[in-house]
């Protein structure tokens, strides 16, 4: 395969005065689209987005595996967009094998202009206004399989700090879905994921996860678009559009970003890619590696 899927999804926020365009990379594992990634590479650029959002592992955890595929992608990718990245478990994990190697890794990808978060955060300005950004590094313990785990609003605020009370669009990178309640609640308004691969295997009939890292069954939060409303009530769209979209700000019918019903101002949004590639046992059923774009709109 030579290109992932594109996977489009619209968010509305009274947070930006006009539209912003995120493409969101997640789940890489050092998969190569054509030569040097050049595939890939030419479909972010493609894409045209403001800002690339990185929700972790680009590589494979694994000792004596090489991190260069992870480090040249991530390294072409300024050249497009902003690029703002915060690790998953898998870069958590190379940590644990090999500091030095993993320390070459963050030093090549922050030299080519890529800003790093790992439990860090940065204010950002985008076309539709300031944002603030913030990215989630949990420890491995949090992604042990056959239990389940917790995670208190405190404990991000220990990470991360306070959500910023300036009336600023914020963007949380959290490679693990596991725990989207307590994003929300933390006061995130756009949460980006990954980690659970699509779910391995998705229904062919709702295109909802139906597999957990975790090794549980029908993940609460899988795969797709979250929407959480004021009262706290959750929807989930699976379906999104397929394709590059005309960006937001051009001459667009209305609802051609989405089947999924129209949301409210004032909404936070989870959206969980399906990742770009795999590691150990490469399986997927009907659930195609895939690209996000999203389109933050003023609503």
């Amino acid at each position: 395969m030579n290109r992932p899927l594109v996977k489009a999804y619209k968010v509305k926020t009274a947070k930006l005065t006009g539209p912003v365009r995120f493409v969101l990379l997640s789940d890489l594992h050092s998969r190569i689209y054509k030569e040097g990634n050049r595939g890939l590479i030419d479909l972010v650029r493609n894409m045209h987005p403001d800002i690339i959002l990185c929700a972790g592992d680009m590589l494979v955890g694994k000792p004596r595996l090489s991190y260069q595929t992870a480090a040249d992608f991530l390294c072409a990718l300024p050249g497009i967009a902003p690029v703002f990245f915060s690790n998953g478990n898998h870069e958590t994990q190379y940590r644990t094998f090999s500091r030095s190697r993993y320390g070459n890794y963050l030093m090549s990808i922050r030299e080519a202009g890529v800003c790093v978060l790992n439990n860090a955060r940065t204010e950002l300005e985008t076309p539709g206004g300031p944002a603030d950004v913030a990215g989630l590094e949990l420890p491995l313990g949090k992604y042990k399989k056959f239990r389940k785990h917790d995670l208190r609003e405190d404990d991000i605020k220990e990470r991360i700090g306070e959500r910023a009370d300036d009336g600023r669009f914020q963007i949380l990178i959290a490679h693990n879905p596991e725990f989207a309640e307590t994003y929300r609640k933390w006061g995130a308004d756009l949460i980006v994921s990954g980690h659970y691969h699509g779910g391995v295997v998705r229904s062919p009939f709702t295109g909802h996860a139906l597999l957990s890292p975790y090794g549980y069954p029908f993940p609460k939060y899988g795969y797709g678009h979250y929407t959480w409303d004021p009262s706290g009530k959750v929807r989930c769209d699976t379906v999104g559009e397929k394709g590059i979209l005309p960006r937001a700000n051009e001459n667009v019918s209305e609802g051609v970003h989405s089947s999924f019903p129209g949301t409210e101002t004032g909404d936070v949004h989870l959206i969980i890619s399906g990742g770009l590639g795999d590691h150990s046992v490469p399986l997927r059923i009907f659930n195609p590696r895939e690209i996000v774009c999203i389109d933050a709109v003023r609503g």
